[in-house]
């Protein structure tokens, strides 16, 4: 099975803002080093007071996988 690990990237309020397809689109993205953007996934701590990132696997995501 591949892995499809894709960046979930949420509001402090926990809402989903976007989905982005890895730490370097991400890091550009929000203005964050990967190496920073990393440790806020590891920890799921709040980032800036602003942003939640999280590693998911899209493969077994229910938001992309509407027929399982």
């Amino acid at each position: 099975m591949e892995k499809d690990i894709r960046i979930w990237a949420y509001n402090f309020n926990k809402e989903l803002i976007e989905v982005l397809y890895n730490t370097k689109e991400t890091s550009k993205r929000y203005n964050i080093a990967r190496s920073t953007l990393n440790t806020y996934i590891k920890s799921g701590k709040l980032y800036n007071n602003k942003f939640y990132f999280y590693k998911i696997n899209s493969k077994n995501n229910p938001y992309f996988n509407k027929n399982n």
